[in-house]
């Protein structure tokens, strides 16, 4: 049977309230982790719902591949995508926003988020240009490690400056945004802590990989307990104050309950919220065009384009 839009969306709706499915209270134990296959409900809804994908076509991408000291074993891809129609020589050059990806990835991850697109439709909604930046980042979680990498100093120590000479807005006094899916939520909430406004400018979490201790993180997540300790985003949630922030998290996220935490920590709280989905791109590509409108307000200053409509989760 083939399902039209408007009732997969319905039925998004009713799943959030627990309509759907195991009803009442049956349904509120599977949400709650008490009874089994929250992430697996979540799923089977997620593909009722229609994906997201740009209706502008995408402006220039470039690609520069570097080797880092902070990476000294690997060349280090970046993907420069900027709007279509931009005047790259223009005075003051484009502020940036850096595009986080999962854990295990890569910069070309930012394709299969269709950023590209998302900007192109962004700008073309009146929201301001700025460029969107993906880095590779392997799976360090974007933070120091132990074995000498360190992924945040990548983005922070390496890209930036490239950039700056590339006539961006990246200087050491220019602000910059940063969002991210999964390990790359986790890292644009870290960065954000860790630089803090006025020059981080703005946070994008969608899915962040976060967890409340240090027992249930993966391995190689953290070095050791002091190591995420150290790098606790939910400890840390005072930081972003004075940074325009939006999470949003799927109801089937196993990490549904320290995001929960996360959220409730934050004051003021961040813009999003806890939506029907799953831990996969298209959750997350549904969640792109809001962030990237946040990025365009907060880098371009007043007078901005609202927030798109939500759409479908």
């Amino acid at each position: 049977m083939r399902i039209g839009r408007r009732d997969a969306l319905r039925l998004a709706g009713a799943a959030g309230l627990g309509l759907l499915g195991t009803a009442g209270p049956a349904a509120a134990l599977v949400q709650a982790d008490v009874l089994p296959g929250r992430n697996r409900r979540w799923e089977d809804l997620d593909a009722l719902v229609p994906d997201n994908s740009p209706t502008t076509a995408r402006g220039p991408v470039e690609w520069l591949r570097f080797r880092s000291r902070f990476r000294p074993d690997v060349d280090t891809n970046v993907l420069v995508m900027t709007p279509p129609g931009t005047d790259l020589a223009a005075p003051g050059g484009l502020p940036v926003c850096f595009v986080l990806h999962g854990r295990g990835a890569r910069a070309h991850d930012a394709f299969l988020m269709r950023t590209p697109g998302f900007l192109a439709d962004a700008v073309a909604a009146g929201v301001p240009p700025f460029a969107a930046v993906a880095v590779d980042g392997g799976s360090g979680y974007w933070h120091p490690r132990a074995d000498g990498t360190d992924t945040m100093a990548v983005l922070l120590d390496d890209v930036l400056p490239r950039l700056a000479d590339k006539g961006y807005a990246a200087g050491p006094d220019d602000p910059f945004a940063v969002v991210g899916w999964s390990m790359g939520g986790y890292g644009a909430l870290l960065i954000g802590q860790t630089v803090g406004p006025p020059r981080c400018a703005a946070v994008g979490a969608m899915s962040p990989a976060i967890w409340r201790t240090y027992a249930a993180t993966r391995d190689l997540t953290f070095d050791d307990e002091a190591d995420f300790a150290r790098h606790d985003v939910v400890a840390g949630a005072h930081r972003l104050a004075g940074v325009a922030v939006r999470v949003d998290c799927a109801l089937g996220e196993v990490y549904l309950p320290a995001v929960r935490d996360l959220v409730a920590a934050m004051d003021p709280p961040p813009e999003g919220g806890f939506r029907p989905g799953s831990h996969n791109r298209r959750f997350w590509r549904r969640q792109m065009p809001h962030h990237l409108a946040l990025v365009g307000r907060a880098l371009g200053g007043p007078g901005n384009a609202p927030a798109p409509a939500e759409v479908g989760g």
